[in-house]
């Protein structure tokens, strides 16, 4: 152990070339095709280091690209080989591991970062077999320190013969002398190294700034299938087991893992530093992905819940005093979650900490939630209500998991969604439930639903429940779909079966499964039992069924029986944002895209916004049309132009509703005339779906445009995020026509007359008030209202002429930042870029990092692009791809990236191709795209990179389908948005 991180590479390649010494005597392999398989293995995973082991070969090829994660993705310009079969062998399964890990980063060059390992396995025999397979990536795993025994031992054991490796599958296969004995407990030891990058994904390394010092931590990031390169694993979530965690790490630093901490002993001392070892107790039965470590310096705060849970939350020293919130809001949701399920948390302790270099949002580890720095940290005064909103939002989120995903986890990830679909509908329980003055159910509809369909309108979408046959298939399906479609679809499950059968059902299903594995038919078996119980006579598996093994979703059309006033016709077809779109045929359907809807209907005649599941109309999957008595009391006079029907009270429903055109005009003059008489979640209803409709070409836009005109008198959060939505794709499809100045002034005028009665003074307003003041601060200075410009500038230089004295109110920063370096110059600019980079300055990194790219100046906002594949960039590698996600939404870095993106294709795929979030910024770089050069030239590029799209392979599709109807779209509705303006005055 007492030996330099300096030559722990280096001897590791000795220990691996001895190895395939030894190999040969077992095998009839060349001495050295073990060794050379494992070098090529690491040096495809970008780990070039290893080159320089080896003395260089006669003939050397210089590679094009150079990847910075260690994973094992072959170079961009290779398309990967597909494999179907990526599932491990079920001959055995894992019952326990002994891990003991030591990290190696107390050197200042980071390059020299390393660890090693050592583990034993306790694995069952499932059915006989000479061989045993497991997972791996960037491990040297030494084959001399392979051993395998029986537990208890035996002289008719089998024996460790020799071992190969499936890079294509990520295997390492253990060859045995003789068949495994069914029913008996094996145990396989397995000694290992690797270095420790700065890749976001398994066991890396993190830094941050302490006091001035460049200070580094190690952390982990195992979902989806990323444990298998922290250490050698069975590493498929059905494969639960123990952990006993052992971390040996420098004195001077602390770590943490999913269980607590038995004792610290001395370890070693190399290059003048102590080590100790940290033990820790086994953890429950759990999937490999959600195992997690940590080395760090941090400090913590804690808390102690209801039930006796310690409750501790980590960050860095200079941030301890912004932690407060989030621990406050973690322990009152933990003991929420404890009521509502029924189901006591089952560990001692539940830690939270924040990294500083972290690529998705946070991850439910069982014991140990790690998160992006920023998503635990609140200070009042200097954070705004939108980082207050996001802390508890992702706070709720991940302490969900810990019930669904950590206790009960999915069988395969083809069920992803039961993992981040609960949690997703849990948060707004939970977020309810802690800040109830935020009505949060009603944002489910905006944040959630919406946004969801609108991805979910492509043939290009996919099931709830998807087959997935390669890695790429997994990272591509932690999308709005997943996430945000399953979260409302159990929303509306819990809305037509009742409150209190949904929670007695969510019980059922938990005990059930507890520290197992499940399906969404498990979910719908539990339920429906749950159902029968409570004496209610609905096919729980039949209706779900409908809504998670197909994709999209049902347009329904609600109209009156001319011949029977008492009477209105539901009906039901599949809705698809670009009709003239092929589906692919990809996914295959049992119910030919028909659905079993309940539908909740109210009028202007008895205006009722309130949800029961008693009040439920159904539509079945094998019904397109039907007729529903719903009574003369309860419905306008069939002739009166102003009696409207309205379906789909609160957007419960996961569907589009449309009507005769007399009916939208009816809707419309109710909202001009009263619109608080329709529900401020039915008005962003409305707006959504009428606009919907106007791209699938089912309702004219001269329709849709109307509903725009009571917007003077609208105060509520919901319907101006909605119709600031419908305003920037507007927008985007104008943004480049000669159409746009006129268009422009309309929305200065639009604004102007809001901006009047919001203005920017925050004072005694509640978070909602403070929301839909910043959707119309934003708009109006965008658009150039002078009053907005003018105020945001002020601000911004009373601050460049004060740093350390901010004057922006919180809430406005984004807007006052923005405005500022849009209207201002290089000054601006460079001012904005010190801030950001200043850690002292943390608090308004967030902030600052999207209104970088507000300069109307090509070259600034092109530089700026630029430092996203830069070696030494000042944008953190975890905030590039948020970054690009926004600043694309906007004119000039969206054209400025795509053709940047273009020209750096093969180094940006390299860097974040196996980034989950990349997706996100193929579709919002493309989603302005409306001509068809531009379609063509999508076309053309996507197919010059073939294969090479890693986990962004879906969203170019989804691009191109977008991109396709947007082209339509220009062409049927520019000449009506002519007229639309001339008439207006404009």
């Amino acid at each position: 152990m007492n030996m330099s991180t300096k030559i722990i590479s280096t001897l590791s390649i000795l220990l691996l070339m001895y190895g395939s010494y030894l190999a040969e005597r077992h095998s009839k392999l060349p001495r050295f095709d073990i060794f050379k398989s494992h070098c090529i293995h690491l040096a495809a995973s970008g780990d070039k280091d290893v080159c320089k082991k080896c003395p260089a070969p006669k003939t050397t090829t210089t590679p094009t690209t150079t990847t910075t994660r260690t994973t094992t993705t072959i170079p961009p310009t290779t398309p990967k080989p597909k494999v179907t079969d990526l599932r491990l062998p079920t001959s055995v399964s894992p019952l326990h591991y002994n891990i003991d890990i030591t990290t190696f980063i107390h050197s200042s060059d980071p390059s020299q970062f390393s660890y090693e390992g050592t583990e034993k396995i306790w694995i069952q025999c499932n059915t006989p077999a000479d061989n045993v397979t497991i997972h791996f990536r960037v491990l040297t795993i030494d084959p001399a320190s392979i051993k395998f025994y029986g537990d208890p031992v035996s002289s008719d054991d089998p024996r460790y013969v020799t071992s190969s490796i499936d890079l294509a599958r990520e295997f390492f296969v253990i060859k045995l002398d003789s068949n495994m004995q069914a029913g008996k407990i094996y145990i396989l030891e397995l000694g290992f190294t690797s270095p420790i990058k700065n890749d976001m994904v398994g066991l890396y390394y993190s830094v941050y700034s302490n006091n001035g010092k460049t200070t580094y931590l190690a952390t982990t990031q195992m979902e989806p299938a990323d444990a298998r390169k922290a250490f050698p694993c069975f590493d498929e979530p059905a494969l639960k087991a123990t952990f006993n965690m052992s971390l040996v790490h420098p004195s001077s630093m602390i770590s943490l893992a999913n269980t607590l901490l038995v004792n610290t002993q001395p370890a070693f001392t190399v290059d003048g530093v102590d080590y100790v070892r940290d033990t820790y107790l086994p953890s429950p039965k759990m999937s490999s992905y959600l195992v997690a470590f940590v080395v760090c310096d941090f400090s913590f705060k804690s808390a102690v819940s209801k039930n006796g849970v310690l409750f501790r939350a980590w960050t860095t020293n200079s941030s301890i005093d912004q932690i407060d919130y989030a621990l406050s809001v973690g322990t009152e949701t933990l003991s929420f979650y404890e009521d509502f399920f029924g189901i006591r948390f089952p560990l001692p302790k539940q830690d939270m900490i924040g990294i500083p270099d972290f690529a998705s949002g946070a991850m439910e580890n069982w014991g140990l939630i790690t998160y992006r720095q920023k998503y635990l940290l609140y200070e009042e005064g200097k954070s705004n209500e939108y980082d207050k909103e996001i802390v508890t939002f992702v706070v709720t989120h991940e302490l969900a998991h810990q019930w669904f995903g950590d206790l009960v986890s999915p069988r395969w990830w083809d069920d992803l969604w039961l993992n981040e679909g609960f949690a997703t509908f849990m948060q707004y329980l939970g977020v309810d439930h802690v800040q109830p003055d935020w009505k949060f159910f009603d944002i489910m509809t905006i944040r959630e639903l919406q946004k969801a369909m609108s991805l979910d309108s492509l043939v290009s979408s996919h099931p709830l429940y998807v087959p997935i046959t390669l890695i790429d298939d997994i990272l591509q399906i932690f999308d709005s779909v997943s996430y945000s479609k399953g979260g409302c679809i159990i929303r509306m499950l819990r809305q037509f079966i009742g409150v209190e059968t949904f929670k007695r059902g969510m019980n059922r299903y938990l005990t059930r499964y507890m520290y197992s594995t499940a399906t969404h038919n498990d979910l719908w078996d539990a339920i429906a039992e749950q159902t029968a119980l409570d004496g209610k006579t609905i096919d729980v598996k039949d209706i779900m069924n409908t809504w998670t093994v197909q994709m999209n979703y049902p347009l329904v059309t609600v109209t009156r029986d001319t011949s029977s006033p008492d009477v209105i016709i539901v009906s039901q077809q599949r809705y698809l944002s670009a009709k003239n779109a092929v589906d692919p045929g990809t996914y295959q359907t049992l119910y030919g895209y028909k659905w079993t809807i309940p539908v909740t209907v109210t009028s202007s005649k008895n205006p009722n916004f309130d949800e029961f599941s008693a009040d439920v109309l159904w539509l079945t999957r094998n019904e397109t049309s039907k007729s529903f008595t719903f009574g003369a009391a309860n419905l306008p006079d069939i002739n009166d132009p102003n009696g409207w029907i309205l379906a789909n009270i609160a957007q419960v429903g996961y569907y589009r509703v449309t009507y005769p055109v007399s009916n939208w005009l009816a809707l419309s003059n109710q909202l001009k005339t009263n619109h608080e008489v329709i529900s401020a979640v039915n008005r962003g209803q409305i707006i959504n779906d009428a606009w919907s409709l106007v791209r699938s070409g089912d309702l004219g836009i001269d329709v849709a445009l109307k509903l725009f005109d009571y917007l003077d008198n609208e105060h509520d959060y919901v319907p101006w995020f909605v119709a600031t939505n419908e305003f920037k794709y507007l927008s985007q499809m104008l943004s480049l026509n000669p159409l746009f100045g006129r268009f422009r002034e309309y929305m200065k005028d639009k604004y102007g007359k809001s901006f009047k009665y919001f203005g920017l003074d925050n004072t005694g307003s509640s978070h909602l008030e403070i929301g839909a003041r910043q959707l119309v601060a934003k708009g109006a200075c965008s658009y150039g209202v002078k009053e907005c410009l003018d105020a945001a500038i002020s601000l911004y230089r009373q601050w460049m002429a004060d740093p350390r004295n901010n004057p922006i109110d919180p809430d406005l920063k984004p807007v006052v930042y923005c405005s500022a370096i849009e209207a201002g110059g290089l000054e601006e600019w460079n001012f904005g870029l010190k801030i950001y980079t200043d850690p002292a300055m943390f608090s308004e990194t967030n902030y600052l990092l999207d209104a970088l790219s507000c300069s109307k100046d090509v070259w600034l906002v092109n530089n700026f692009i630029s430092y996203v594949i830069q070696d030494n960039s000042p944008v953190r590698k975890q905030d590039t791809i948020p970054l690009l996600t926004t600043s694309t939404s906007k004119t000039l870095p969206r054209i400025l990236f795509w053709n940047f993106f273009k020209a750096n294709f093969d180094k940006f795929m390299s860097i974040y191709g196996t980034q989950i979030s990349l997706a996100n910024v193929i579709i919002s770089a493309t989603s302005a795209f409306n001509t068809d050069y531009e379609l063509a030239d999508l076309k053309a590029f996507k197919a010059a990179h073939e294969g090479q799209w890693g986990s962004a392979s879906k969203s170019i599709e989804q691009a191109i389908e977008t991109v396709s109807s947007n082209v339509k779209w220009m062409k049927d509705n520019q000449a009506a948005i002519d007229q639309w303006l001339a008439d207006a005055g404009y």
